[in-house]
């Protein structure tokens, strides 16, 4: 992993919404943009029943969740279900550029740091396998999407590798973790994308899915 990535994990680890700002004197948030997209959602299993959209919906709080809805395609005339990548061109996940996808900044306002748009973190729980996916905590993980457009997170450490007294080896690691699950959270109780982050899903509501990339 480049050492601009690992710089990037210390931008994120201190809490910076990543998201797409143009014509920043500074330079810092001169990112580049992919967009607008929708987010496919395929269940993996042969006989599953997952084959939809997600689309952002707000909790009572600042917070959006990413529920999946039934469709055979994203509602055009709806902002909820479009996305955006942000992302530096120098950062690469084996070659694969790696970045943040955020909500439709061309519809929100530019927050208190100048940045548009919510980019995507996950927010973990104690008793539970499952860390739900969530836009607008000013925090954000790195995404990327492979040669068929299925989105991954990514990390460049494996802690199962570990060895007393030493620190793991970097490298690239890509997941595809994702699960939608009907889950309560806040003021909402519906099917919700989720992460598994090892094994099974503790809740058995879930079933695994790939997150593709379609363009509009």
């Amino acid at each position: 992993m480049k050492a601009a990535v690992t710089f990037l994990y210390g931008l994120v680890m201190a809490g910076v919404t990543m998201a797409q700002v143009r014509g920043d004197p500074d330079g810092i948030n001169d990112f580049l943009s992919d967009g607008p997209f929708a987010l496919h959602v395929k269940g993996q299993a042969q006989n599953g029943s997952i084959d939809g959209y997600l689309h952002t919906a707000h909790t009572y709080g600042v917070q959006s969740l990413l529920l999946y809805e039934r469709l055979s395609c994203p509602k055009a005339d709806n902002s909820s279900y479009r996305y955006y990548f942000n992302y530096t061109g120098e950062m690469k996940s084996n070659d694969v550029d790696i970045g943040f996808f955020v909500s439709d900044y061309t519809v929100e306002e530019t927050n208190e740091f100048g940045l548009k748009g919510q980019a995507v973190s996950l927010q973990f729980d104690l008793n539970t396998n499952l860390a739900v996916p969530v836009m607008g905590i000013d925090t954000a993980v790195l995404a990327g999407f492979n040669a068929e457009n299925k989105t991954f997170l990514t990390h460049y450490m494996d802690d199962s590798t570990t060895v007393a007294g030493e620190r793991p080896p970097y490298k690239d690691y890509e997941y595809y973790n994702w699960a939608v699950c009907w889950q309560a959270i806040s003021n909402i109780v519906a099917p919700v994308l989720s992460w598994v982050t090892v094994g099974q899903p503790h809740n058995p509501t879930c079933e695994l899915v790939d997150l593709v990339k379609v363009s509009l």
